[in-house]
């Protein structure tokens, strides 16, 4: 792969790694609230 190739690939996915990037920490807290009946993370700003 060229260089220019790299760097469009790169472009290309780094604004899906941003949206997969928090999907671990989504998962963890929906496992934590319903089968381990843990509570609720407090809101931004509140």
């Amino acid at each position: 792969m060229t260089e220019g190739g790299i760097v469009a690939r790169a472009m290309l996915f780094s604004r899906s790694m941003t949206i997969y990037g928090g999907t671990t920490e989504v998962q963890l807290n929906i496992i934590g609230e319903r089968l381990l009946g843990l509570p609720r993370d407090a809101e931004p700003g509140k």
